[in-house]
C-alpha cells in the first residue's frame, strides 16, 4: 500500500519548475514519442492479431494499416497483388485471396492477393500505402476514377505523410511538406496513431465496462444492404457524371492530382514495383456523352504517365454484361456485380502475367 507521503511525493514532480527537470520532461517525451514511431512504422504493432485493434466492424483506416505493415515486415513468399483505393475499389472485388483463386483457376500463376483498399482511401492514401509495401516482386493495382482524380489538393495531402494511415514515406513527407503541411520533428504519423489509439482505447474502456467482445472482425463490404437509389438521387448523380461541374473542377485539380500521380510511379519504379492504373467499376446506365468526354480526359493523361514510367492503364468496363441492377450506386457494385467485374480483372492479369507485362514469378531464395 502506498502511504499518502509517497503519493504526494510523486505530485510533487509535476509542480516542478526547474529548467533542468523541464528539459529532461522534455527529452523524455521526445524519446517516448520516438519509440511510438518506430514501433508503428517498423511492424512490430502487428504481432497482436488484427481483430483486437479495429475500433468497428467497418475500421478501414486500421485494417489498411495493419496489412500493409504486416506486409513489409513478413514479406509473402509468393509474388504479392495488391490492391488500393477507395470503397468502389474495396467493393469490386470479393477479396484479394479470393481474386488470386481465380488467376490461378485461370492458369496463371499462384500470387498472394491482399486487398488495401478502404473506404475514403484517397489517391494520397494509395501513395502512402504503396510506399510501404515490401520489395518481393509485386504488382499494384491502383484505381483510377473521376472522383479520384479531382480530389482537393488539402484532401490528398491529409493521408500522403501518414497523418491518417500512420504509414511513413521519406519522398511522400517532403512532397507534403512542399505544400505546406510539416510536422513537428518529422513524426507526420503521430497525429494519426494518437487518434487511432484514443480512439480504440475509448472502445475498449466501453466495451470493457457493458461485458462486450473485445475483438471484432472487419466488414469488407460494409455496403451491400444499401437499398435501392431514389429518383431523385439517380437523377442527381446523373447530372454530376455528364454536366459541366465535374468536368470543370476535374480541369481545375488534375495538375495536382497528376503531380501525386507521377511521384507514386517514379517511387514504385525504383523500388521495382510494377504498378496498373486500373479504372474502377461505373455504372453504364449514368453514361452518355458528357461522362465520356471528361472521362477521355483524364484518361488520356494518366496514359502518357503510364507510357512515361512503363506502367499499365487497364479499363476493361466496357467489355463486362453489367447493368444497373449490379450498382448500387454509380460505381459500388453489388455482389452480382461484383462476381462479374471481378472476373474481368482476374482474365485481364491473367494475361498479363502470361506476356510477362508483370511478374508472377517467386522471389529468388535467400544465399544459404
Amino acid at each position: 500500500m502506498r502511504s499518502d507521503g509517497g503519493i504526494r511525493g510523486f505530485s510533487a514532480g509535476f509542480r516542478q519548475r526547474s529548467p533542468l527537470v523541464l528539459v529532461a520532461a522534455a527529452l523524455l517525451a521526445g524519446v517516448a514519442l520516438l519509440g511510438l514511431q518506430c514501433f508503428i512504422t517498423s511492424g512490430a504493432w502487428t504481432v497482436v492479431p488484427l481483430e483486437y485493434w479495429l475500433s468497428s466492424s467497418n475500421d478501414p483506416f486500421t485494417y489498411v494499416t495493419w496489412h500493409t505493415t504486416r506486409l513489409k515486415r513478413e514479406p509473402p513468399e509468393k509474388p504479392l497483388l495488391a490492391m488500393v483505393g477507395g470503397s468502389s475499389a474495396r467493393e469490386a472485388i470479393w477479396n484479394g485471396e479470393s481474386l488470386a483463386a481465380e488467376i490461378r483457376r485461370l492458369g496463371g500463376p499462384d500470387v498472394r492477393g491482399q486487398s488495401l483498399a478502404g473506404m475514403n482511401q484517397t489517391l494520397g492514401g494509395s501513395a502512402a500505402v504503396i510506399d510501404n509495401l515490401p520489395h518481393t516482386p509485386t504488382t499494384v493495382l491502383l484505381g483510377v476514377s473521376l472522383l479520384r482524380m479531382y480530389d482537393m489538393p488539402e484532401t490528398l495531402m491529409e493521408q500522403v505523410g501518414g497523418e491518417e494511415y500512420g504509414l511513413h514515406g521519406e519522398s511522400l513527407k517532403e512532397f507534403a511538406a512542399r505544400r505546406g503541411r510539416r510536422s513537428w520533428l518529422g513524426m507526420a504519423i503521430l497525429p494519426g496513431v494518437a487518434r487511432a489509439l484514443a480512439t480504440r482505447l475509448n472502445r475498449l474502456s466501453e466495451d470493457i465496462a457493458t461485458g462486450k467482445p473485445l475483438t471484432r472482425r472487419y466488414n469488407e463490404h460494409p455496403m451491400d444492404g444499401n437499398l435501392p437509389l431514389t429518383a431523385a438521387k439517380r437523377e442527381k448523380i446523373f447530372g454530376w457524371a455528364n454536366g459541366s461541374w465535374a468536368s470543370e473542377r476535374l480541369r481545375r485539380q488534375i495538375d495536382s492530382t497528376l503531380e501525386l500521380m507521377d511521384l507514386i510511379l517514379r517511387n514504385a519504379d525504383a523500388r521495382g514495383l510494377r504498378v496498373v492504373l486500373l479504372e474502377l467499376p461505373h455504372n453504364p446506365a449514368f453514361i452518355e456523352a458528357g461522362y465520356r468526354e471528361t472521362a477521355s480526359c483524364y484518361q488520356t493523361r494518366l496514359k502518357e504517365l503510364a507510357r512515361k514510367h512503363d506502367a499499365i492503364f487497364l479499363d476493361f468496363n466496357e467489355q463486362l454484361p453489367l447493368q444497373d441492377a449490379d450498382f448500387i450506386d454509380f460505381s459500388h457494385l453489388r455482389p452480382s456485380g461484383r462476381s462479374i467485374w471481378q472476373a474481368g480483372l482476374a482474365r485481364e492479369l491473367t494475361c498479363l502475367y502470361r506476356s510477362g507485362a508483370i511478374s508472377g514469378e517467386r522471389p529468388a531464395a535467400p544465399a544459404p
